[in-house]
C-alpha cells in the first residue's frame, strides 16, 4: 500500500507512487481521493494523467478505459469508468473533486500529449474525456469525410412505391423534398 498521509506536493508523486497507485482499483481511488484533500492551482497536479495512462494498460483493468473530467476556474470533478462494450459502462468508484482548474488538464494534454497515451482526449467547453478511441476489435476506425455529391444537392425525389401498393394520391412520391436542415 501507498503511504498516501504523507504525500503533500505534487513533486511526491514519484514514478514508484504513480506505478503502485495504477496497481488495482483501490488504490487509484486511494490516491485520487488523497488528491482530492492536497491538489491545489498550478502545483503540478496534472500528473495525475500519468497515473490514467498507466490505468489504461494495466491488467487489472476490465474493458476499455474512460476518464471524464468537468470542471471550471476553481476546480475539476473526475469520475473514472470501465467501458465493457454493447453500451455498458460501469464506474470504477464515485466522482472525485479536486481544486485544480479544468484547463490546467487541457492545455497538459495540448502541450504534452504523450503523457496519456495510449488513450485520445476528447475537449470540450470545461469538458475533458480520455478514453481509448473509437474502435472496432482491435482496430482503429478510419477517418474519413463524405463526399459533397453524398450529402445531398438540396432537393431530393423520394423513391415510388411498390407497384402492388394502391395510393389516393399517385404523384405524392414524385414532389421534390428539401433535406432537414441541421440546427
Amino acid at each position: 500500500m501507498i503511504d498516501l498521509a504523507t504525500l503533500a506536493t505534487s513533486g511526491e508523486l514519484t514514478s514508484d507512487v504513480l506505478q503502485k497507485a495504477a496497481s488495482s482499483s483501490q488504490e487509484l481511488k486511494r490516491l485520487v481521493t488523497r488528491l482530492g484533500e492536497i491538489a491545489q492551482p498550478e502545483q503540478g497536479f496534472t500528473r495525475l494523467l500519468k497515473v490514467i495512462a498507466r490505468v489504461a494498460a494495466a491488467e487489472w483493468m476490465e474493458g476499455d478505459l474512460q476518464v471524464e473530467l468537468n470542471g471550471d476556474d476553481k476546480g475539476t470533478t473526475i469520475a473514472f469508468y470501465a467501458v465493457l462494450g454493447a453500451g455498458i459502462r460501469e464506474r470504477l468508484f464515485g466522482a472525485q473533486y479536486l481544486q485544480v482548474p479544468i484547463d490546467e488538464f487541457q492545455r497538459a494534454v495540448v502541450l504534452a500529449p504523450a503523457i496519456i497515451e495510449p488513450l485520445r482526449a476528447h475537449q470540450g467547453l470545461n469538458r475533458l474525456t480520455l478514453s481509448v478511441g473509437s474502435r472496432v476489435g482491435n482496430k482503429d476506425l478510419p477517418d474519413f469525410e463524405l463526399e459533397e455529391k453524398a450529402k445531398g444537392d438540396g432537393e431530393r425525389i423520394t423513391a415510388p412505391p411498390p407497384s402492388d401498393l394502391v395510393l389516393d394520391e399517385p404523384e405524392v412520391h414524385t414532389k421534390p423534398t428539401s433535406p432537414p436542415v441541421a440546427d
